[in-house]
């Protein structure tokens, strides 16, 4: 574990603590190949999130389709300006950063003083996505101190600097869906773990809504989402040297009305044999077998409920769209009794 302070590459007042490191290839390519070993086929979808896939999940946050970052920045935006005066004196935490979009409009409505009083925490599993955002919100915000942590959600709470200010929670984008429900509601509940009476919590959370609406948002018509999808394999050949060909595979998304998510699978068009040296025995893909790389589970009311009640948090308000395809929930701390 390193920390890094503001060099060249960073400006004055921004501090990287890297948790992952150069031992990552080492620590991750057994993991990134174990869900390739048996018959139900998975990669993570954490390994999307390398430079390159970061950069192409932030076109698709661009996209008429994706209706998910639009309507969670003007969710966003309102949240700001409740939360404005807040700011002062206080750590905001944001899990699963990316870029610096969403949190720069939730800046924006805050004073310069609250800013330069306040400071920033992203958490990301992508050091380079830091660093970029940093990079960003230090030219719009040159009094904001910013203090990166390049982890993944686990090792990024393990990592926050002491609780001796007041912490704001932010874990936008609707990103708790990429869990199976039972390790969202423990990763919401670690989360409660780390806060005091007095802090607060922004959660973004997509909500259950028409089939179509859905499966277009992850079947865009210029293909940029079976970009991200493919890339997943880039990342496991960079990690574990195996040598899976993108193109060979369809990307696939529909919505599993049951689990109420959406379920994405690349589908491999023929057979292969794909070796690596980590494995002695090859890895073997059958024609039109599936590799499950993502869900994106979406969210009711019944849900929301479950989720402030398993993690002993207050529901303070919740922010939605008139729609109501998107929902920004705003959790409190309860009060020790």
């Amino acid at each position: 574990m390193t920390v890094q302070t503001a060099g060249r590459r960073m400006r004055r007042g921004v501090e990287i603590q890297d948790r992952i490191g150069s031992s990552r290839k080492e620590d991750t390519a057994a993991r990134a190949l174990e869900g390739l070993l048996g018959s139900d086929k998975h990669i993570s979808s954490e390994f999307f999130y390398d430079r390159h896939g970061s950069r192409i999940f932030e076109e698709i946050t661009r996209l008429p389709e994706y209706y998910l970052n639009r309507t969670e920045k003007e969710l966003i935006a309102e949240a700001g300006i409740r939360f404005a005066d807040g700011l002062c004196g206080a750590d905001i935490v944001e899990l699963g950063s990316g870029d610096s979009s969403k949190i720069s409009i939730f800046l924006g409505r805050a004073s310069r003083g609250a800013r330069a009083s306040a400071r920033y925490l992203p958490v990301d599993i992508d050091r380079s996505a830091i660093e970029r955002s940093a990079r960003d919100l230090k030219q719009n915000y040159p009094e904001l101190r910013i203090y990166g942590i390049a982890a993944d959600f686990s090792g990024g709470l393990e990592a926050l600097p002491p609780p001796e200010r007041r912490r704001v929670f932010c874990f936008f984008g609707s990103t708790l869906g990429n869990l199976l429900r039972p390790a969202a509601l423990e990763l919401v509940r670690r989360i409660a773990g780390s806060m005091r009476e007095g802090d607060e919590f922004l959660l973004g959370l997509d909500m259950v809504k028409e089939k179509s609406i859905l499966e277009r948002a992850y079947n865009d018509g210029a293909g940029v989402t079976r970009r991200f999808n493919r890339n997943i394999l880039k990342v496991v050949n960079a990690l574990a040297g195996t040598g899976f060909d993108p193109a060979k595979f369809r990307h696939l998304a529909f919505y599993n009305k049951r689990e109420a998510r959406i379920e994405m699978y690349l589908e491999a068009r023929e057979q292969m044999t794909v070796s690596t040296p980590l494995l002695k025995d090859d890895i073997i893909i059958r024609e039109e077998e599936r590799i499950h790389t993502e869900n994106s589970h979406k969210f009711t009311k019944r849900h929301i409920e479950e989720i402030s009640s398993y993690a002993g948090l207050d529901i303070a308000g919740i922010f939605t769209d008139k729609r109501k395809w998107f929902s920004l929930l705003w959790l409190k701390k309860k009060a020790l009794k």
